[in-house]
């Protein structure tokens, strides 16, 4: 079970995790609407997948069937649930690779990416990241530089969505460390100096070539790591 302060990190490997047919018949009927309006049949598979294994996490955390959860939408898109007696989660995909979060306490936001190499992260870097993190990008070997670019954008991506604020949040207000794929930390917070310090940004590798960060806003939080390999029933 979830306990109080404790994050849940689960990681999927949508490879391992059985047929979309499997998880299909938790959804409601509005999200199997959603998954039809996929073009490509991967796509529908990982929301599919997806879905109903958050379905699942949420039954096991809360006592419920997995198709009891009716969840609502902020303006952006993100699933939340207005029921007391759920966690706060949050979900992310990239490649085969899916995460997700649970936490009873606060909000919480995760994003995972598949490391790609084939392009110059250098005009991304600039249209997204703050002055600090750019400097800090440009001091990188060529090596090093393509997983600095995603170790930046994972921790920037999670801590905009446990804000709740999407990418309308301006970018270069804030600052992350991107040194290292597994220490992290928040540097900076313009609108209040004092905010970095209430942060706890998590980094790790869920599968080779990814990389993956969570953000919550407690420092006390323990981190609990969970590998969803095979569909529970």
């Amino acid at each position: 079970m979830l306990q109080k302060n404790t994050l849940a990190i689960w990681t999927v490997d949508q490879r391992l995790s059985g047929s979309a047919t499997l998880y299909q018949q938790h959804l409601s009927s509005s999200e199997l609407a959603h998954a039809k309006r996929f073009r490509f049949e991967k796509d529908r598979a990982t929301f599919i997948i997806g879905r109903g294994i958050l379905r699942h996490l949420l039954g096991y955390y809360t006592n419920k069937h997995p198709s009891e959860f009716q969840f609502e939408y902020e303006e952006l898109g993100k699933p939340f649930l207005e029921d007391f007696e759920a966690p706060y989660f949050n979900i992310s995909h990239s490649g085969n690779v899916i995460i997700m979060g649970f936490c009873w306490e606060q909000a919480i936001g995760v994003d995972v990416e598949k490391i790609k190499s084939n392009f110059d992260v250098t005009p991304l870097a600039e249209q997204n990241f703050s002055q600090m993190e750019i400097e800090a990008l440009n001091k990188l070997n060529d090596f090093d530089r393509d997983r600095g670019f995603y170790r930046c954008w994972t921790r920037k991506e999670s801590f905009i969505k446990a804000k709740g604020l999407g990418l309308s949040f301006p970018l270069d207000e804030f600052a992350v460390s991107l040194d290292d794929d597994l220490s992290s930390e928040v540097l900076q917070t313009k609108w209040d100096i004092k905010e970095k310090e209430e942060w706890q940004l998590i980094s790790y590798i869920p599968a080779d070539g990814y990389l993956a960060a969570v953000s919550v806003r407690d420092t006390s939080m323990e981190i609990e790591y969970q590998n969803w390999t095979s569909f529970k029933g």
